[in-house]
């Protein structure tokens, strides 16, 4: 979930009195690529995604497994932003919206 460096609780969120708010800024959200040992996550410019099959849609789209369904709905770098706004915040999660999508829309 977040990169081995911080210190997480057994949820693995952050502990907000580890870090101050601008580390958490830059670094938390996002995990470090094994592959690449890149500590900057990537920005992903994909507008639909790839189901195993019809099950895995079917769970998909009943919010029963996470993953992307579609990007105006999900995206791995909304992810990540996400995941930096509630480690800064000491939060449970949260939620990004674009910018022209009303809150009411979305109740």
């Amino acid at each position: 979930m977040y990169n081995r460096v911080f210190n997480a609780d057994v949820k693995g969120r952050i502990k907000m009195n580890s870090y101050s708010i601008e580390t958490l800024a830059v670094h938390a959200g996002y995990e470090t690529d094994e592959a690449t040992m890149s500590v900057t996550p990537p920005l992903y410019e994909t507008n639909a995604y790839v189901f195993k099959d019809a099950e895995h849609a079917r769970t998909l789209f009943e919010l029963k497994e996470p993953g992307n369904i579609y990007s105006r709905l999900q995206n791995p770098t909304c992810d990540i932003l996400e995941r930096k706004v509630t480690a800064m915040d000491g939060g449970v999660a949260a939620l990004s919206l674009r910018p022209d999508m009303p809150l009411y829309s979305i109740l």
